[in-house]
């Protein structure tokens, strides 16, 4: 999971979460994040990898689908 890579080091960095809470299983909301930094983080990820979300995909529940969501996406574009 390339992505799910990025979204660790993404929400350490510029969330300030702490790396021991990073696992698949968390939730955005769990780890403190909003829906305005949800989205932040999604964005984030469609610009680092060229891709792009649907609207039913940006509701997952934990790190691990948002991650295996963009590297499907990823996968698509032959990336």
């Amino acid at each position: 999971m390339k992505s799910y890579d990025f979204l660790v080091k993404l929400l350490v960095d510029e969330f300030g979460v702490d790396a021991v809470e990073l696992v698949p299983e968390a939730s955005p909301a769990g780890l403190g994040l909003d829906s305005l930094s949800t989205m932040e983080m999604v964005r984030e990820l469609e610009d680092e990898f060229g891709i792009k979300f649907s609207t039913e995909q940006v509701n997952f529940s934990t790190l691990g689908e948002a991650a295996a969501l963009a590297d499907e996406l990823i996968e698509a574009k032959g990336l």
